[in-house]
């Protein structure tokens, strides 16, 4: 399943925890956090199209992912937060 999101803000911890079916999100520009295991255990998941507007992703945010590629803008904090865990990422415009 592909979601878009709301208008929100956070995105809080366990808030898609365990959603098998979920391949695709794409992620507000409202958004300024993503929290811890928000998307954890998510291993159909396979893109997560990150706004520049994200500030703070909880360092387990992605736990158990590991099908997904983080799309981001080129040194935004969420392409920051990819290179540091080693977190697979491409760039979009």
């Amino acid at each position: 399943k592909k979601i878009s999101l709301p208008k929100v803000t956070t995105l809080g911890s366990s808030a898609f925890f365990n959603c098998r079916n979920l391949t695709s999100v794409n992620i507000p520009s409202k958004v300024r956090r993503v929290g811890s295991k928000a998307f954890g255990n998510c291993r159909s998941l396979k893109k997560i199209k990150m706004p520049k507007s994200v500030k703070k992703i909880e360092k387990d945010a992605f736990k158990g992912c590991k099908k997904l590629t983080l799309y981001v803008k080129k040194g935004s904090y969420a392409h920051k937060y990819a290179k540091k865990y080693h977190v697979k990422y491409k760039y979009w415009k």
